[in-house]
């Protein structure tokens, strides 16, 4: 086979069923013909079965036909619940998965479009970055970068889903948090808000890139909108690569790792202390003005 065809397949890829079938058959064909593997990586698949184990299949009436599917739920809906399984196990499909999924969906498409509000007078063009906070969301976008990467070279998809699915999470709820202030009410060109506006329109560059495997429509529809202002030679966003990605260099990355775990903690521990009703009249974190002191070597 590696002969006729002049090369070696990436992958091949087939349900858990064919184990002693198709896999096993052009394996020992093309050993005896070309002494080589067709294929230098093998994956196997599992069935995907409803809430109860049963398997879907053309026969039974326990799953929703595709053209009512595509009409309640959309296809990067359908693709981010593919990708977070592990698809060497059995995939089970149920309303309650998919109601899931739609949630983990809007928070990712929820991330764009608040980095999307938030850059319609920024100059793609700034690069430039100087508070710490933002030079701790150039670490960790390069960290969720190489996270995804080495993921998906080892077929690793719900690992890199997750980590996707995490950094949105993170990203919202602390960093989008700590600069609404510069955002909404500095002046518009104030360097507090410009450099907010710098981190957002980084963090928007990278996800579109790293989603346009999981959500293609999202990500295509997103780049639509900012493909005049970032000067982006591409058309589409399935032209986007990794190797274009700009982000700045940072010094000391790793004292910027240690610190934010440091503070991370601090901030679960005020959580907790507010949580249990120790603060007084304090309600919440949002009601909280906190100054931290940090002692010098």
């Amino acid at each position: 086979m590696t002969q006729r065809f002049g090369r070696t397949a990436d992958v091949c890829l087939e349900g858990s069923d064919q184990h002693r079938g198709w896999f096993q058959s052009s394996l020992l064909t093309a050993v005896a013909a070309g002494g080589r593997a067709p294929y230098k990586a093998l994956l196997t698949h599992g069935y995907v079965v409803d809430e109860r184990g049963r398997k879907y299949s053309k026969s039974s009436v326990n799953f929703m036909p595709m053209d009512e599917m595509l009409e309640k739920y959309s296809p990067d809906v359908l693709r981010l619940w593919v990708l977070q399984q592990d698809f060497t196990k059995e995939l089970q499909l149920s309303p309650q998965a998919l109601a899931h999924t739609t949630e983990r969906y809007r928070k990712l498409r929820s991330t764009l479009r608040f980095c999307l509000q938030n850059l319609v007078d920024f100059d793609f063009a700034t690069v430039e970055v100087r508070h710490s906070l933002s030079q701790l969301q150039m670490v960790q976008l390069r960290d969720l970068v190489y996270t995804v990467q080495a993921a998906a070279r080892r077929y690793k998809f719900a690992t890199a889903t997750a980590a996707l699915l995490k950094y949105a999470d993170a990203v919202s709820g602390e960093y989008f948090t700590a600069v609404k202030d510069a955002l909404y009410c500095d002046q518009a060109n104030s360097p507090r808000r410009r450099d907010a506006q710098f981190v957002l329109g980084r963090v928007l560059d990278t996800l579109v890139r790293l989603l346009v495997p999981v959500l293609p429509f999202t990500a295509e529809e997103v780049f639509q909108l900012v493909r005049g202002p970032m000067r982006a030679p591409q058309t589409s966003a399935l032209l986007l690569t990794l190797d274009e990605l700009q982000l700045p260099h940072v010094p000391r990355r790793d004292a910027l790792r240690q610190a934010y775990k440091e503070l991370a903690l601090l901030r679960r521990r005020v959580h907790v202390y507010l949580a249990i009703g120790r603060a007084g009249a304090v309600k919440g974190p949002h009601q909280l003005y906190l100054v931290v002191t940090v002692q010098g070597d």
